[in-house]
């Protein structure tokens, strides 16, 4: 799945696994060669438009060391029919480095040449987000959603800026959608609590912060705020989630009891 290209974090095979950029290569010429999608024999070769994308993030987010990807996207800068892919990627590696100004510049330098390409409005949104800009972010973040009003990450961030903004209730709206689509994106269930909370929801926001530390692993403070979501819910198809969350801790607790026993013995 691609969720991560736009917001949710990045499979491990992507950026660990031998022989991934020769894989990446191979695929790109491929789909250079055959520049439309198209089938044969019932296999779909993909979206060059989307691989490129892909292609361009992992570069500017993820390829190290960081001189490498910037030897690589100068190149492509070269290329006119590789500029805007370039741009985008630039963008990234630029903002990783904490140079935002520059990276600001190289994202609205490819929405110049592609204002409807989404993936590029969300991360600028992004960028403008972290920078705290947030009435820069929620401008951007609404023209990648009336592009395409489906896209999970821009939801995410344009919900983090409602949240900072002072209106949970909008907050709320966005993050809920967001989950809806994609519930892997980085701490959005912490999100989602601090929503409910600000507006007194208070099981739903224990829920939440249960949930976002069950992922994380903390198992205690999972625990914790599922048995307060559990006793402040009257719902019972709720309470029957929550149970079997809890009761997977249990077992998760037992089974890590068990094993540092065995490291003892």
């Amino acid at each position: 799945q691609d969720s991560w290209q736009s917001g949710g974090r990045i499979p491990g095979y992507l950026t660990t696994h031998p022989g991934v950029p020769e894989r990446v290569n191979y695929l790109a010429t491929t789909l250079e060669t055959r520049p439309k999608s198209s089938r044969a024999r019932e296999r779909r070769v993909g979206d060059p438009e989307a691989f490129k994308l892909m292609q361009a993030k992992l570069i500017g987010s993820y390829h190290n060391p960081p001189s490498e990807a910037e030897a690589i996207l100068n190149q492509w800068l070269k290329q006119p029919a590789r500029k805007v892919m370039a741009d985008y990627g630039m963008g990234l590696l630029l903002r990783r480095e904490g140079k935002m100004e520059a990276a600001v510049n190289s994202f609205r330098s490819a929405i110049s040449q592609r204002p409807d390409l989404s993936p590029i409005l969300i991360e600028l949104g992004a960028t403008y987000f972290m920078m705290g800009k947030l009435d820069n972010a929620v401008s951007v973040l609404e023209s990648a959603l009336s592009l395409s009003p489906d896209q999970p990450a821009a939801l995410y961030v344009l919900g983090r800026c409602r949240l900072e903004q002072g209106n949970p209730a909008e907050a709320l709206k966005q993050l809920t959608r967001a989950v809806r689509l994609n519930n892997r994106l980085e701490a959005i269930h912490y999100h989602l609590g601090m929503a409910y909370g600000q507006l007194n929801q208070l099981g739903p926001a224990h829920h939440n912060f249960g949930l976002y530390y069950l992922r994380r692993g903390d198992l205690r403070n999972a625990d914790f705020h599922l048995q307060e979501a559990l006793r402040r819910t009257d719902d019972p198809s709720q309470r029957e989630v929550i149970l079997k969350q809890l009761a997977m801790i249990n077992k998760k607790a037992a089974e890590a009891a068990k094993n540092e026993q065995g490291k003892g013995n």
